[in-house]
């Protein structure tokens, strides 16, 4: 029966047309009231009332199922049995029985097929699913755009050919059992999500207050086609996660105790920020931080910038006391306002140097104040872009009476000095020690031929190094950086990252699967922009700050990972490992961290694990004062919309 022949209403010719438009009125509310009117509901998400009209036009049949290779059909086969967290593969192929092709060119009116993943249907009310979009099995979408080009062995943002009416077409993915035992259910079922460019992975807007309802995310999208259903028993791992190695004299998270945070100024308004790619880049800079003392004064250094000239700021503050930070209905305050001491200016008071970014997007990271020779150092990459060939810089300069004086470029970076001889490595290589120098105390500095100074930190659009990076350098009495650099760690020229856990689900392409839940390697994703060398009080080693992906990981055709979660992590390393890395005895890829621990930062919020993306909360800068033994963390986005700094005493 057809809409047509519904609201077919015979009248007598003497009856007005006023008459009969009253009637179909009339008849139309009471169907939609009986519940007749079946192709349109009423559903309710986070407030906002809204229509779903599935579009008739679009439908789907399951032609088959196959888990981890082996043939399964719904009410046929006996449920599936994997082991908890067990990584499997998911290969479905529908059938297009409807009269529109599936793909991405919007505008000759191809329509999405992406495959969501469903609630329980008992619970189901007015269409909407407790359930829907749960991530039970590591994932809550399977995007079209990227499967159509996983299906012809090429890049996601390769366009793919578009399945025509009739015609079948294969989703190949991984999927990740539970994380506790039991008999589980699941089930897919394709949607009509936004396509286009831009559309269906606004990684900025999705995650907002009310953003459910955005028209241009997957949230609340159509669904359509018959749903994918298979029974599983997950049964309990047999292995355990090793017990973790106590190692003498080696820092661990629990040697750290948390003191208090204070913010800095704003040397400029936060909102005169760099625009990327037509998307505010956050309000919060971007900076390394380093110690140095003043007339009897502790003060912070920081350098912030991004490729906005106007937006690049070298300046000190005076540490001030610290406050705990106090969290009530989403909004965070207590911490004090650290006061501004000097503000060194930008490219027109630093010699037009590249200290200012301006012709680089990447925002400043770690840097160092060398206290006894009066000496600043820090790195910078001009001509960073998608693509091209970054030439990371090591510059330094004398902070006398508010002016930058003496700047140096002490080197450039380039694989022809020192390690090209022995790496092959491609265009994103240098790329892993864009964000910054730090100091390598003189009693861990005789691990690397007394070097005493370490470029690094690895990770980073485009820097794909995949994992922690270090070189060391040495210094000269003067202060001058000599070239016989040493490479400390850094993954391998095959994308083989460095070790992490295996807390997540990698659905690109160039990710690797991780051995088990606690034994992964780095993604491309996984961001680190800071490290620093501690000796301390008898116990030393090598700390860093990784923002990492966990649970779905993933580029999602073109944009960030969608709706993606993390975590903030220290991860420690013995500094004799890393010494042995150095002298070739380990590979530099498989440097091991003697410990590594997730944290949970006084200033992060629940719903900031689904933020724009693993930058927003970054830790781009840290430092250690040798003399009061206090770890200094710098945050972006950590007070409301401004940067805080985390201190940390070392017991």
């Amino acid at each position: 029966m057809t809409i047509a022949s519904v609201f077919s209403v015979h009248t007598s010719p003497y009856m007005g047309s006023n008459f009969r438009t009253g009637l179909l009125i009339v008849i139309l509310c009471l169907l939609l009231a009986a519940g007749i009117f079946t192709g349109c509901h009423v559903g309710f998400i986070d407030g906002d009332e809204f229509f779903k009209m599935p579009n008739p036009d679009i439908d789907s049949s399951v032609e088959s199922i196959r888990i981890n290779g082996a043939r399964y059909i719904h009410g046929v086969s006996s449920p599936i049995e994997i082991i908890t967290d067990e990584i499997f593969s998911f290969q479905v192929v529908l059938r297009n029985t409807g009269i529109t092709t599936w793909g991405r060119n919007e505008s000759t009116g191809e329509h999405g097929a992406s495959l969501l993943s469903r609630g329980d249907p008992a619970a189901e009310v007015n269409g909407r699913r407790p359930d829907d979009y749960n991530e039970t099995f590591g994932s809550f979408l399977i995007i079209f755009p990227m499967q159509m080009g996983y299906a012809q062995g090429t890049p996601s943002f390769v366009p793919g050919v578009p399945t025509l009416p009739g015609a079948a077409f294969t989703y190949n993915t991984i999927l990740r059992a539970p994380g506790e035992a039991g008999t589980y259910t699941m089930r897919w079922q394709t949607a009509e999500y936004p396509i286009g460019q831009n559309r269906g992975y606004d990684h900025r807007s999705e995650t907002r207050a009310g953003a459910r309802s955005n028209a241009y995310n997957y949230f609340n999208r159509p669904f359509f086609g018959k749903e994918i259903v298979v029974n599983f028993v997950v049964n309990p791992r047999v292995e355990q996660a090793p017990l973790p190695e106590y190692r003498p004299g080696v820092l661990d998270k629990d040697d750290f105790v948390y003191e208090g945070s204070f913010t800095m100024p704003e040397v400029w308004p936060y909102s005169d920020r760099f625009l990327y790619g037509g998307l505010e880049d956050n309000k919060s800079p971007y900076s390394g931080i380093t110690i140095r003392t003043v007339s009897g004064e502790k003060r912070m250094l920081a350098l912030t910038g991004t490729s906005a000239v106007s937006a690049t700021r070298l300046y000190e503050v005076a540490i001030p006391s610290l406050a705990e930070i106090r969290m009530s209905k989403g909004n965070i305050s207590g911490a004090t306002t650290a006061a501004l001491r000097t503000n060194f200016g930008g490219q027109s008071n630093l010699n037009n140097t590249p200290l200012d970014g301006a012709v680089s997007w990447w925002e400043q990271g770690g840097m160092w104040y060398d206290q006894e020779k009066e000496l600043l150092y820090w790195t910078n990459a001009p001509n960073q872009a998608f693509g091209v060939i970054s030439t990371p810089a090591i510059y330094s300069a004398k902070l006398v009476s508010g002016e930058v004086l003496d700047v140096k470029t002490q080197q450039n970076i380039s694989w022809g000095w020192g390690l090209g001889t022995y790496l092959d490595y491609t265009v994103t290589n240098n790329n892993a020690f864009l964000f910054g120098i730090t100091n390598i105390p003189a009693g861990i500095s005789a691990q690397f031929g007394s070097r005493n100074l370490a470029l690094g930190f690895g990770g980073g659009t485009p820097a794909y190094s995949q994992g922690p990076a270090l070189y060391a350098v040495r210094t000269t009495a003067s202060g001058d950086i000599q070239s016989d650099r040493l490479l400390i760690m850094h993954r391998d020229k095959d994308n083989n990252g460095t070790p992490r856990d295996g807390n997540y689900l990698p659905l690109s392409y160039w990710n690797p699967l991780p051995a088990s839940p606690w034994e992964g390697k780095f993604l491309r994703e996984d961001k680190i922009r800071s490290g620093i060398f501690i000796d301390y009080g008898g116990k030393r080693a090598y700390m860093t700050f990784p923002r990492q992906h966990i649970g779905r990981a993933a580029y999602d055709f073109g944009g960030l990972n969608f709706f993606g979660r993390y975590q903030d992590s220290w991860y420690f390393y013995d500094v004799e490992d890393l010494g042995k890395a150095a002298g070739g005895i380990i590979p530099f890829n498989e440097v091991k961290p003697s410990s590594y621990s997730t944290v949970t930062y006084p200033t992060n919020r629940p719903y900031l694990d689904y933020e724009s993306g693993p930058d927003d909360r970054i830790v781009t800068g840290a430092c250690f004062d040798q003399e009061t033994g206090l770890l200094y963390i710098y945050k972006r986005q950590g007070m409301n919309s401004g940067p805080v700094v985390h201190v940390y005493s070392l017991n």
